[in-house]
């Protein structure tokens, strides 16, 4: 069972407005941040802005039943079993195994979370000895984002000791992925949602938010 995406503002008592057709959004790219997703024109409260079906998405359902994740990660542990995915189908993708919809899964989580401006742009990638970090050493975000890099440095040890094939940045790349784009669904955990992704950004207002809906987030 998804989610959909709803106007935060209450629906005014006129007549019922019909489902925002998907034309009327644009997906916009700003330098240095990336792809964000926006409603082009103005629209009304309750009305439903995008709709996603959760075949699409990535879930920790998707893991390789044969993946060495299997063997060390509890079952109950969507978070960690989606991230697995996550590195999995990336594999593949890399390989020229994939089957479609992990191509196209993969094609989109690299155009809109590249590597390169995902590290480059999260505290957690930058190099200790760089001017920036530096400035910043003794700053709570900068304390937290070194703690948080840490953690997922032991993490990766333990899964490479255990025969997971990665790299230390891919593993935190994904990490990050996971970190700035899961969602939390009711039965199928976290999940990594196309396109609805786009829209989870900062905002100056209560605009849009989940609700669940039968068939799709």
């Amino acid at each position: 069972e998804p989610y959909a995406v709803r106007s935060a503002a209450p629906t005014p008592p006129a007549a019922p407005h019909p489902v925002t057709p998907l034309r009327h959004h644009q997906a916009r790219v700003s330098q240095g941040n990336g792809v964000s997703l926006h409603v082009a024109q103005e629209v009304h409260g309750g009305s439903v802005l995008l709709s996603v079906p959760l075949s699409a998405c990535l879930t920790a359902a998707d893991l390789p039943a044969d993946h060495v994740a299997n063997g060390c990660l509890p079952r109950d542990d969507g978070y960690a079993r989606t991230l697995m995915t996550l590195l999995s189908m990336l594999e593949t993708y890399d390989a020229g195994t994939a089957d479609v919809r992990a191509q196209n899964l993969m094609a989109y989580h690299l155009a809109v979370a590249s590597p390169e401006l995902l590290l480059s742009s999260m505290m957690a990638s930058w190099p200790e000895s760089g001017e920036t970090a530096q400035l910043l050493a003794n700053s709570v975000p900068y304390r937290r984002a070194r703690a948080w890099r840490e953690a997922a440095v032991q993490e990766w040890r333990e899964l490479r000791a255990r025969g997971l094939a990665c790299t230390l940045d891919r593993y935190v790349w994904a990490s990050l992925v996971m970190q700035t784009r899961a969602m939390h669904h009711p039965d199928a955990g976290h999940v990594l949602c196309p396109v609805l992704d786009l829209a989870n950004h900062a905002s100056f207002g209560a605009t849009a938010r989940l609700v669940t809906a039968e068939g799709e987030l």
